[in-house]
């Protein structure tokens, strides 16, 4: 059966632990209105440190993938009796690598419509930074709304 390994390298999370304690004061002295962003942010990354708690996410999304996906996206299973804190050990998936199928997508839909594919990825942010003016709408025709 051929794996995968992945090792955190040595003072990882010590380092990584550090550059965030440097940014949460730039952010602080600097742009104290993004402080909540950060302080999400710092909790997301605090998991990546933890490749036990990596495979059992692996096992959550193999179990939850949904049907209309199972066919084309494959997640790898970890081999639990050989991951730890810091080695995570999973099956090898021979393929196309998701990121290397969305740009492939992108290439596909960019030469389709005659742009380039940066000019789609500039729409694509567009299209995230709208949302706001979505929301308020959503939400003021939510509030209307009879129950």
């Amino acid at each position: 059966r051929s794996v995968v390994v992945k090792v955190m390298r040595p003072n990882a999370e010590r380092l990584f632990r550090g550059d965030l304690d440097t940014l949460d004061t730039f952010c602080k002295l600097a742009q104290p209105h993004i402080c909540p962003v950060f302080d999400e942010f710092r909790r997301q990354f605090a998991t990546e440190f933890n490749y036990t708690r990596e495979a059992a996410n692996l096992h959550l999304m193999r179990g939850s993938l949904s049907s209309k996906w199972q066919t084309t996206v494959c997640i790898p299973e970890p081999i639990d009796s050989l991951c730890t804190k810091n080695v995570l050990v999973m099956e090898y998936l021979p393929g196309v690598k998701l990121v290397d199928a969305m740009q492939e997508q992108a290439q596909r839909e960019a030469d389709r419509r005659g742009v380039t594919v940066t000019q789609i990825e500039r729409e694509y942010l567009e299209k995230l930074r709208r949302p706001r003016g979505c929301m308020t709408a959503v939400t003021a025709s939510v509030e209307n709304a009879q129950l």
